[in-house]
C-alpha cells in the first residue's frame, strides 16, 4: 500500500515580505526615472532627478533583499544571512551617497550654498572611493551570491528564482558595457531590464509559497 504524502502547507506572506515585494515592484519606476534624467541632463550623477532616482532604487532593492532574507530565514545559514545583510547595507550606503550629492546640488542651486562635498578634495576622494567600493564590489558580488542562494533554496517560484539569478549579472554586464561603449540604447536598456528583474522578484515575494 502506497503512503499518501502529507499535504503541503503554504507559508503565509508576512508584513516585511509584503513591503519587500511592493518595493521590488516599484524598482522599475526608479530605473525609468534615472534613464529619462540621463537622456535629458546627460550622464551626470548629481544633476536632475538622477541622484534621487538612484537613491530610491537602492533603498527599494535593499527592502527587497531584506524580504528575501526573511523568506529564507529558516533555510539559509548564518553566512548566507550575513551576505544578505551586507548587500542590504551596501545598497543603503549607495543610497546615502546619492542623497548627499542630490542635496548638495539642490542647496547650491536654490540657496547658493557651497559645494562642501565637491570642493573638498579629501571628502570627495573618500566619498568616491567608498561609493565605488560599494557600487562595484560589495553590491554586485552580494547580488550574485544572494541570487545563487535564492535559487538553491527553491522557496520562490521559478520565475522569481530566475529573475533573482539574473539581477547580479545584468547589473555587472550593464555597467561594463556602459563604460566601454557609447551606444545610447544599451545605457537605457540595461537599467530597465534590471528594474524588470526586481519587479518579477517582488511579485514572487508577494505570492504565498514555501513550507512552514
Amino acid at each position: 500500500m502506497t503512503a499518501t504524502p502529507a499535504p503541503t502547507r503554504l507559508r503565509r506572506v508576512g508584513v516585511p515580505e509584503r513591503v519587500g515585494g511592493i518595493a521590488g515592484l516599484l524598482v522599475p519606476a526608479a530605473c525609468a526615472v534615472a534613464v529619462i534624467s540621463t537622456a535629458l541632463s546627460g550622464p551626470n550623477l548629481r544633476q536632475g532627478a538622477f541622484p534621487w532616482a538612484a537613491s530610491a532604487g537602492a533603498v527599494l532593492t535593499a527592502f527587497t533583499i531584506d524580504a528575501l532574507a526573511r523568506r529564507h530565514d529558516r533555510v539559509w545559514g548564518r553566512l548566507r544571512r550575513a551576505v544578505a545583510r551586507g548587500t542590504t547595507g551596501g545598497l543603503l550606503g549607495v543610497a546615502v551617497f546619492f542623497v548627499a550629492l542630490g542635496t548638495e546640488d539642490l542647496a547650491n542651486e536654490g540657496l547658493g550654498a557651497p559645494r562642501v562635498l565637491s570642493d573638498s578634495e579629501l571628502v570627495t576622494g573618500l566619498g568616491t572611493l567608498l561609493a565605488s567600493l560599494l557600487a562595484t564590489l560589495v553590491v554586485p558580488i552580494g547580488l550574485v551570491l544572494v541570487g545563487i542562494f535564492t535559487s538553491h533554496a527553491r522557496l520562490l517560484d521559478r520565475t522569481g528564482r530566475t529573475a533573482m539569478l539574473a539581477v547580479g549579472p545584468v547589473l555587472i554586464l550593464g555597467a561594463l558595457l556602459t563604460g566601454v561603449t557609447d551606444v545610447s540604447w544599451i545605457s537605457a536598456a540595461w537599467p530597465l531590464l534590471l528594474g524588470l528583474c526586481w519587479a518579477v522578484v517582488g511579485a514572487s515575494l508577494l505570492r504565498e509559497g514555501g513550507h512552514r
